[in-house]
């Protein structure tokens, strides 16, 4: 069986995670912002910060969400992003609306 190892960091990358207990899958992407250098030196003037953008609309410390981070291809993401828009421009009451809200699955439509 191979070894398998954890994150302990926050690393760049495309990632789900669920805001809340039971809540609907939201994507997030964390990525580097490099801090600003001076134009004539290159020196270095401001720290380079590992940030994340959750659910395409805020961007905060990576560190503060990474440990619920499930690690996905950047397609999924896509995926994820195009259905919450999806969702939210035909179906108000979908749980994707609702990040911060456990699903509650007995108000969900039967599914078939």
């Amino acid at each position: 069986m191979p070894a398998r190892f954890v994150l302990l960091d926050p690393a760049p990358g495309f990632y789900k995670l669920r805001l809340v207990k039971h809540g609907p899958w939201v994507p997030c992407r964390i990525y580097w912002r490099m801090g600003e250098r001076d134009a004539k030196t290159g020196e270095q003037l401001d720290d380079d910060l590992l940030l994340a953008d959750v659910a395409g609309q805020d961007t905060i410390d990576a560190a503060s969400v990474f440990t619920g981070c499930h690690s996905i291809s950047e397609s999924e993401h896509r995926y994820l992003i195009k259905r919450r828009i999806h969702k939210m421009t035909n179906d108000v009451n979908a749980p994707e609306n609702f990040p911060r809200e456990a699903v509650d699955t007995s108000k969900l439509p039967p599914i078939f």
